[in-house]
């Protein structure tokens, strides 16, 4: 899938609905390839589906229409009504996911634990829209030309055991998908791949489906919110800060290059009494960190720092058995990012 190393907007063309999480998402050289599927495949089990940034939402993101971008996922809902069954299945790689009163799920910032609601988010969005615009256009000049991937996919399939046939499979699909925006805002945006897969195994039996049945078959499908709610992971838990000042000499060993692939080095040196890191060489700019954009390093705690940003990163030290830096991690955890020090 990747031609060269490091070089993550060049991809095979994919006939189908994929979503793209490579390079400013992932940050590493792991890619999906014959071997992660199979694995995939192994993995897989009957009555079960793993929720969150597993699986296709592994390193899937929300938030970029209204420049919030938090870690998403993968998703999935049942619901019953007589015989009838329905299965939602959804990877959210794209608009921020709001529940069902209107509230937003995940931010940079939360007040009291709480974003705000979607409302209030779009509109400080348009009041700000010409600044935005500047800000979206450098973030995209200093990741290069992407030369037309859609990197903002929401992929969902709707199951049912209703016998359907074609229309009422396609009619089914657009109801649900129109849905899908209460949940996902914004969706279906200029550079989405936004695409929803309507199937029947057809093992319910019953009389030919009529409008009735097809519009209440709609609502029910419809209401599998929580799967949008689901693919939700769950948010780690930082170390606290504390008062730490690290003397001149613990600052002097951490300066550096970190390699996190062939590609994608950073340069760790000293800011007058503190530390800032920056991608060097031809990398892309990643979520992380930008190339020509240095970021600050603020002391959290022994060997761990926060990198100045709106996610409020953290990248720790990483060290050998004999207490040696042997390299970085960003974001320890769920979403590790790992460089090796050069």
């Amino acid at each position: 899938m990747i031609a060269d190393s490091g070089n993550y907007d060049n991809v095979a063309t994919v006939a189908g609905a994929i979503i793209f999480d490579l390079g400013d998402r992932r940050f590493n050289n792991i890619t999906p390839d014959d071997e992660l599927g199979r694995a995939a495949l192994k993995a897989a089990r009957a009555g079960w589906f793993p929720l969150g940034a597993r699986g296709a939402g592994r390193f899937a993101m929300q938030g970029y229409g209204l420049d919030i971008t938090q870690h998403s996922g993968q998703g999935a809902a049942f619901r019953q009504s007589g015989d009838t069954k329905v299965l939602v299945v959804t990877v959210n790689n794209g608009g921020l996911v709001v529940d069902r009163k209107g509230q937003v799920m995940r931010c940079s910032h939360p007040v009291d634990g709480h974003c705000g609601s979607i409302a209030e988010v779009i509109s400080a969005h348009l009041a700000s829209l010409g600044n935005t615009k500047q800000a979206r256009a450098d973030f995209a000049n200093n990741r290069g030309n992407s030369q037309g991937l859609t990197r903002h996919t929401t992929i969902t399939v709707v199951m049912t055991n209703k016998p359907l046939p074609f229309w009422a499979l396609q009619r089914l699909a657009v109801q649900v998908h129109t849905s899908m925006a209460r949940g996902d805002q914004p969706l279906a945006e200029g550079d989405d791949g936004d695409t929803l897969f309507a199937v029947t195994t057809g093992q319910s039996v019953g009389a030919t489906i009529n409008d009735e049945d097809m519009d209440n078959l709609g609502m029910l499908a419809s209401e599998t919110w929580d799967a949008l709610l689901a693919s939700l992971p769950p948010l780690p838990v930082k170390t606290p800060r504390t008062n730490i000042v690290p003397s001149s000499l613990a600052l002097d060993g951490v300066v550096g290059h970190y390699a996190f692939s062939p590609d994608a080095i950073a340069e760790i040196r000293r800011k007058e009494s503190t530390l800032e890191i920056e991608l060097t060489g031809h990398a892309n700019s990643s979520n992380y960190l930008s190339v020509g954009h240095p970021a600050l390093l603020t002391a959290v705690t022994t060997d761990e720092f926060e990198i100045a940003g709106p996610r409020e990163d953290r990248l720790h030290i990483d060290r050998d058995a004999h207490g040696a830096i042997i390299g970085i991690t960003i974001n320890p955890g769920l979403w590790r990012a790992h460089a090796t020090r050069k």
